[in-house]
Order: structure tokens, then sequence, then C-alpha cells
């Protein structure tokens, strides 16, 4: 018995670790690449959504895709995936974080859906010097930084993002915040 199921184990093991396995779909067969998360778009950027040459996805398969902005969609495209092959920002939408929510289907089953986060953003700033308090860092312990923009315009309101390592710890206009966080530092050491 116990040889029997160890077998079968191992049998279910090998067809998993298939390039294209017997019981498993692989997900990279209906994939789509588009912006990476994160990525900053100003007002000129597309959107680029290309079907992969591995995938299995065409461009007559459906998407259903939406740009949205604290939890409200700013613009939504349900169509086939070959109507976006250069897809724009639509003009005159507000500065900031958005989220790219699309789920692709076809004959009504959603063969993938994805949400990506991006920023848009307009002009060009300089930053200035980044301000730690306590100027001593150590491990768990909160730090408080400021950073200095210059080459603000008037009527401009810089979007800021502060990040430690791969996380947002903030993302804010700069209005908000004045170019202050806090955050925890992480209990390891070194840059």
């Amino acid at each position: 018995m116990k040889r029997t199921l160890f077998l079968l184990i191992f049998i279910l093991l090998i067809f998993s670790c298939q390039d294209v396995g017997y019981l498993f779909q692989e997900d990279e067969l209906w994939e789509l690449s588009t912006i990476y998360p994160g990525q900053w778009l100003d007002e000129e950027a597309s959107l680029t959504l290309e079907i992969p040459e591995e995938s299995e996805l065409t461009s007559d398969d459906q998407i259903v895709l939406r740009l949205v902005k604290q939890d409200l969609s700013i613009y939504t495209y349900d169509g086939p995936i070959g109507g976006l092959e250069d897809f724009r920002l639509p003009p005159d939408i507000p500065l900031g974080e958005y989220m790219l929510d699309y789920s692709i289907k076809r004959d009504e089953r959603i063969l993938q859906s994805n949400q990506v986060p991006f920023y848009h953003y307009s002009g060009n700033y300089g930053l200035g010097d980044i301000k730690l308090f306590p100027p001593l860092i150590t491990p768990l312990s909160t730090v408080t930084a400021r950073v200095e923009i210059s080459e603000v315009q008037d009527s401009s309101d810089p979007w800021l993002v502060w990040t430690l390592g791969e996380e947002v710890i903030e993302s804010s206009p700069l209005s908000q915040n004045g170019g202050f966080t806090s955050f925890e530092v992480p209990p390891t050491t070194g840059v």
C-alpha cells in the first residue's frame, strides 16, 4: 500500500514538472505582457499589451480593461485584445496612482485576470536632499524622512512614492504630506 502511494506521488510529480504538464495548465500559456508594477507613465506613454509568441491568446480574445483611481473606474474598454494594440492613457486624467485592472475571456471563461499598479505623472522635477531624523538609524527604530524638490511649477503637485526595498510605504501628492514620511527600519542592517 505504501509502495503504491509512493509510486503514484512520484508519477504525479514527474508529469507536473514537464514543460506542458498533463495535469496542470500552465499560466504562461495565457499570459498578456503589459506594464510592470509601479511603472511611471507620462501623458505620452502607451500601455503596451502584447501577446507573447508562446501564448495561446489571440487578438480576437475579449478583454475588459479598467483604469482605476481610488476605487473609481476612470476608463473602461470591453472588446477584443487586438483593439488595444496602441492604447494610450485618456487625455486629461488626473495625475497620481492608478490600477490597471483587466480580465481576458474566451467563450465567457476567464483565462487571465490581473491588477497592475502604476503612476501617471507630468513634468520634470529636481530632487534635492533627503534628510532623515534621527541622524543615527538603528534596526527597528522609527525614522522620519523629508525630501526637497526643486523646479516645481506653481500649479503642479508632484506625486511622491516612498519605497523601502520593494514595499511602497507611502504614495501621495506633495501637498498632502509636505515631502515627509515615517517608517520603521527593518531588523537587519546594511544597504
